[in-house]
């Protein structure tokens, strides 16, 4: 066997050698190579790797692509259709951000798909989960108020009172038990209040002379005369007078308040609601009308307001601390006979009956819903059937405030007098407008008020006439 070279020249031989030379270096370098790309390859991605993600990325993207092609050929396909779903979701967010609670209320008496969404999205205010309670019918009440109907022993205080007095004397009416409560004090005329408690003993009706405030006789009243069910209408009344009395409005209205509470939750009365006066003057400023037991209250124009708006947050943690349920039913101007000398009715009939001159606040622009005394009695009484098992606040109003220089004229007519007017600017204290929604109190208590104001300022005058009322008025 020959060698490899064995046939090749000397300097041929040199020239394979060196070639040999270059092949082996060469082989080495490529291994040296392969090394360091092996190496390099365990810390960083391989070239097929990169590739792969490449491709992956591709396909990922191009399936994106078909996605969206697909709904650009189906939006194409149904524009006409998709752009009226779109604009129809849009119009009922609109629509559903911007409800009123008038609204809200109407849908959910009519039990509609609405009405249900916001009752489940808590959007209901608390003062409107009424409208989710069977409705109380006129029948349905005067079986309740009928012969067969609860005959409770009831505490009414302030009895002596102008609202106080037909309250007890309606509660008589009906057959249950009435038990006056009240100090006669010396606010206003005492001759006037002491008529009211003779009208009260002429029907049968007790009276205890007494300060709420005093929990030692409050207790004893109850247990003495088995009290189970309460109406409170003792308060200190009245706007302007507690701008230079505010003590007399933080005692009667707020600290007797809570005494009445705590004797009650004391002698276990509260299984059944407290039915106690608030007033429309908690509406303060508000200048959302007409007024709605759900409106925010924040700016009350006087301190008694402001009392009242305590009562009514008083009564809340009442209800949360020992579960004694209210109606707090807010009044709005109540006048007719034997009606309260500080009140404009009164004064209006009383100067322009003597020729005197009358001060028309804010120039007679003011309007008030002036509310008929025997239709708010009837808002008061029919508050003891109800028990929704929460506090509940009612406006009782009559929904048709008239113009107080309307009003005037009203009173000129029946008085057969031209007043003398002293026209002036807004009163301190004064809101400009009062107006009720009544719509919570006709569901809720089957409330009808239905003495318009032509026909209450008939009994009232023909009363102030028949008793010489001028004799009640007060000084100053």
């Amino acid at each position: 066997m020959v060698a490899p070279d064995a046939s090749l020249s000397p300097s041929s031989r040199s020239s394979a050698a060196s070639v040999r030379s270059s092949s082996m270096s060469s082989r080495r370098t490529s291994s040296s190579n392969n090394s360091i790309l092996s190496h390099h390859q365990r810390r960083s991605p391989s070239t097929a790797s990169l590739s792969s993600l490449s491709n992956h990325h591709n396909h990922h993207h191009h399936k994106v692509s078909n996605n969206n092609n697909i709904l650009w050929n189906i939006y194409m396909k149904h524009q006409f259709w998709v752009e009226r779903l779109f604009l129809l979701s849009f119009s009922f967010f609109v629509f559903w951000h911007f409800r009123t609670e008038t609204q809200m209320v109407e849908e959910l008496e009519q039990g509609g798909p609405l009405g249900l969404m916001m009752m489940h999205s808590g959007k209901l205010h608390p003062q409107e989960t009424y409208s989710l309670k069977p409705k109380m019918t006129p029948a349905k009440m005067a079986e309740l108020k009928g012969p067969n109907g609860d005959k409770p022993n009831v505490l009414v205080t302030g009895a002596a009172g102008f609202v106080g007095m037909f309250t007890a004397l309606e509660l008589k009416a009906i057959g249950m038990n009435p038990i006056g409560y009240d100090s006669v004090n010396s606010y206003y005329s005492q001759d006037l209040k002491e008529l009211r408690i003779q009208e009260l003993q002429q029907h049968g009706i007790p009276m205890v002379r007494a300060d709420v405030c005093d929990s030692a006789t409050l207790q004893n009243t109850i247990r003495t005369h088995n009290i189970t069910r309460v109406i409170h209408l003792a308060a200190q009344a009245g706007v302007r007078y507690s701008l230079d009395h505010p003590d007399e409005y933080t005692r009667n209205n707020v600290d007797c308040f809570v005494r009445l509470l705590e004797t009650m939750v004391k002698c276990g009365i509260h299984d059944q609601p407290l039915v106690y006066a608030s007033s429309s003057s908690v509406y303060g400023g508000n200048e959302k009308i007409p007024f709605r037991e759900s409106d925010r209250l924040e700016d009350p124009a006087s301190l008694y307001a402001a009392t009242k708006r305590s009562d009514e947050l008083i009564a809340q943690t009442y209800f949360n601390l020992h579960g004694l349920s209210s109606v707090g039913l807010r009044f709005f101007t109540v006048y007719g006979p034997f009606g309260r000398p500080d009140m404009a009715p009164w004064i209006f009939t009383d100067k322009i009956s003597n020729h005197e001159t009358i001060r028309v606040f804010n120039h007679g622009n003011s309007r008030r819903d002036f509310t008929f005394v025997g239709d708010i009695v009837q808002g008061v009484v029919n508050s003891l059937f109800v028990n929704t098992g929460q506090p509940e606040l009612v406006n009782l109003g009559n929904g048709r405030p008239i113009l107080l220089a309307d009003f005037v004229r009203l009173v000129e007519s029946q008085v057969e007098t031209e007043a003398i007017i002293d026209s002036v600017g807004m009163q301190k204290g004064d809101v400009p407008v009062t107006y009720a929604d009544i719509t919570k109190a006709r569901r809720l208590l089957a409330y009808n008020p239905s003495t318009p104001i032509e026909e209450g300022i008939v009994q009232f005058v023909s009363w102030f006439r028949e008793h010489n009322a001028t004799q009640f008025r007060m000084n100053g």
